[in-house]
């Protein structure tokens, strides 16, 4: 009943298979670049060949019918670099932000099971499931929004941005209280051009923009499994006390009982019974008080010394005999046993 090397519960893979994921997305933006770069560059070879034709025999032909043919150049050119280029990269933003919340969610989701939790995402308050995993991340992996920055502020902007296309299909009113933000986050990414006094576009002008947003996915969710591996170090594992066969007496409210983490696959007349504040336990230092507590053999049986008392943080004297054996531990060195 020994515990294993430390993995990831937000992703037991610890990021491999999302990394793969991940590159197939950056194959797939270069792989529609290309392929409409291709295209464009025949059309315009063409056009050319067409052109040196016209050239040459230019009396076969009479104007009206080489402006129509330079028209149709131009509208086939059109439809390639102009709207089947913004399409693809209008449902590529989609798509990746939407590989980005699936992933996020996942984790969290996987994250309360692996930690026995009673909530998952969808348990959460928010205004969207983005809001959803900030208050999960926050609450129950004791990571800080703002330890995610920026790599977080960048894709919630993304997020408007996506949510822009999905419903207002890449058009800004001027009374919008959205331009202003979008504004300010389209420089160097992507232009917002105005086609009427009071109606903006947003024009994917630049593919750099995709491959920036599938860099800031990769840097944040790198950023959680790395937070989570800081905040485990921190953070003691648990046990239920029927898996050890043991029972909890008389223990003070708002403490612990802990044992070495050496120690699991001991007897429990060798283990080492311990008890500490739990809200050190749950706070974010690396160690934590512990005091001795005693254990009955015969009975299995874990409860304090004498003392029932644990007031402000600390025993009361008096209350102990003799008082208990106090030191500081490393919490990664502790499990703690929960009561069933």
């Amino acid at each position: 009943m020994g515990l294993s090397r430390w993995t990831s519960k937000f992703d037991n893979a610890d990021g491999i298979f999302f990394g793969l994921e991940l590159d197939s997305y950056r194959d797939y933006i270069n792989f529609n670049e290309n392929n409409i770069d291709r295209e464009t560059n025949i059309l315009n070879e063409r056009f050319d060949e067409l052109e040196k034709s016209f050239g040459t025999n230019s009396s076969r032909y009479d104007e009206e019918f080489l402006e129509h043919i330079r028209d149709n150049h131009i509208d086939e050119f059109k439809k390639f670099d102009d709207d089947f280029r913004q399409n693809l990269r209008r449902s590529q933003i989609i798509m990746l932000y939407s590989f980005l919340e699936q992933k996020l969610k996942v984790g969290c989701n996987s994250y309360a099971r692996g930690h026995q939790q009673k909530y998952f995402v969808n348990d959460l308050k928010g205004q969207n499931d983005l809001d959803k995993i900030k208050v999960f991340i926050k609450k129950s992996m004791r990571i800080e929004i703002n330890e995610l920055n920026p790599e977080w502020s960048f894709l919630d902007n993304v997020r408007k941005v996506r949510n822009n296309i999905v419903h207002h299909n890449c058009i800004v009113k001027k009374q919008d209280n959205s331009l202003a933000q979008l504004d300010k986050f389209s420089e160097g990414r992507f232009q917002i051009k105005r086609v009427s006094p009071e109606t903006f576009l947003i024009e994917f002008d630049n593919v750099e923009f995709l491959k920036e947003i599938v860099e800031n996915i990769s840097k944040l969710y790198h950023k959680i499994l790395n937070l989570e591996l800081v905040k485990s170090n921190k953070k003691m594992k648990s046990i239920k006390a029927s898996d050890l066969v043991v029972n909890l007496q008389e223990i003070p409210e708002g403490t612990t009982v802990v044992i070495n983490s050496d120690e699991l696959e001991y007897e429990n007349n060798n283990k080492l019974f311990q008890i500490a504040s739990t809200v050190e336990i749950e706070n974010d230092d690396e160690d934590v008080m512990v005091y001795s507590v005693d254990f009955d053999e015969e009975r299995t049986t874990v409860k304090p010394f004498i003392g029932k008392r644990y007031v402000n943080g600390s025993f009361e004297k008096e209350v102990f005999p003799i008082f208990p054996n106090i030191y500081r531990k490393k919490k990664n060195s502790l499990v703690a046993i929960s009561a069933d």
